[in-house]
């Protein structure tokens, strides 16, 4: 009688052991999943599984905000997450004195702004500011009056009139050059400031064009220069009496030192007494 009261006393204190384990396996909850743009906090970060009554916070991201959340493991499933995480603005990004910023990608977390001059203006420093989780990053860019300094030195050229210190841009100025004497500009005459700052187009050069002498068989110069033969000289010639002249009597000096034309021939004429015999 004793050992089967016993028996009984340890019977009944395995089966409230057995449902007090099964009970604390199944009152556990799995690591919540966050929101959108959050995470756990704190320690909570690596723990995979939580015993009923547990809590926990969630945090926003790196560039975004909200109203700390916190949230508790009933069993086997967590009461909702019903606060959000938005993106952080960085309001506005300044203003551009002569110039504005493009928002095109807005003022919020992540957001790039490129700023832009007005015409006949240049940025100084960057260009570009970008928002971040503590603001804008940099500072507010500066467009400042684009001028030019002094004009480029041609070699063997000069200004055809004299230089300024600076020249700004939207004046309309533009700056004129001419050769020394026997030399040819090749490329642009004029130069004007531009909106970088620098001269444009690309200066000129002066450069010396001579055409060889012609030699032309039975034939004398009507019109034109003589030697040197410079860019732009014209000559024209006739052939001798009882010769007649095949291809182009009239020759131009090019920029590539060659005459415009190959040069002509002298040919005899054919007479009808010539032809009898």
């Amino acid at each position: 009688m004793q050992i089967a009261g016993m028996h009984a006393f340890f019977l009944t204190v395995w089966l409230v052991c057995l449902t007090f384990e099964g009970e604390t396996i199944q009152a556990q909850c799995s690591k919540p999943k966050a929101g959108s743009h959050m995470s756990l906090s704190g320690d909570y970060i690596t723990q995979e599984s939580f015993p009923a009554g547990s809590k926990v916070v969630f945090k926003c991201d790196v560039g975004y905000v909200g109203f700390a959340m916190t949230i508790t493991c009933l069993g086997e499933t967590w009461t909702n997450v019903k606060s959000t995480c938005q993106r952080i603005s960085c309001g506005s990004p300044g203003e551009v004195i002569n110039g504005w910023y493009d928002l095109t990608e807005g003022v919020e977390f992540g957001a790039r702004v490129t700023a832009q001059c007005d015409k006949g203006h240049y940025i100084v420093g960057s260009k570009v500011r970008n928002c971040m989780a503590a603001g804008w990053s940099g500072r507010v860019a500066i467009c400042e009056v684009a001028k030019c300094g002094a004009p480029p030195v041609v070699a063997n050229g000069r200004l055809l009139y004299r230089a300024e210190e600076s020249y700004t841009v939207g004046k309309k100025k533009v700056v004129e050059y001419q050769c020394d004497r026997q030399l040819t500009l090749d490329g642009p005459r004029s130069l004007h400031c531009s909106e970088t700052g620098q001269f444009q187009p690309y200066p000129p050069t002066c450069i010396d064009i001579t055409c060889p002498t012609p030699k032309i068989d039975k034939a004398f110069r009507v019109e034109g220069h003589i030697p040197p033969y410079k860019y732009k000289s014209f000559v024209r010639y006739e052939c001798e009496k009882g010769y007649e002249m095949e291809g182009e009597s009239g020759l131009t000096c090019e920029i590539d030192s060659h005459w415009s034309a190959p040069y002509p021939t002298c040919k005899g004429k054919m007479h009808c007494a010539h032809m009898i015999q």
